[in-house]
């Protein structure tokens, strides 16, 4: 293994390892490594999918009951400061 270390201005400096596998992500021609890390993308949305089709399978759609809301007799206080300025 071959070390590369970082020439930077920064506050800490790092050495990266490279190996001479080709089997590593690492060594992969740039096509072979987009291909990589998109199937990454396309299995994490395919699982998230499943999960959301089961739990809906499963436990159902969730449907709003609509009930009567509160009454509001009156907003504003007729002894406020809002009714005084012409609130209604």
């Amino acid at each position: 293994a071959t070390t590369a270390s970082s020439s930077s201005s920064s506050l800490f400096t790092s050495s990266i390892e490279l190996f001479s596998d080709p089997d590593l992500l690492q060594n992969r021609p740039p096509l072979q490594r987009i291909a990589v890390i998109s199937a990454g993308i396309v299995a994490n949305i395919v699982l998230a999918y499943s999960c959301i089709a089961t739990s809906a399978v499963t436990f159902g759609i969730a449907k709003p009951v609509y009930e009567p809301g509160v009454y509001v007799s009156s907003i504003v206080d007729p002894s406020s400061a809002a009714a005084a300025a012409g609130v209604q």
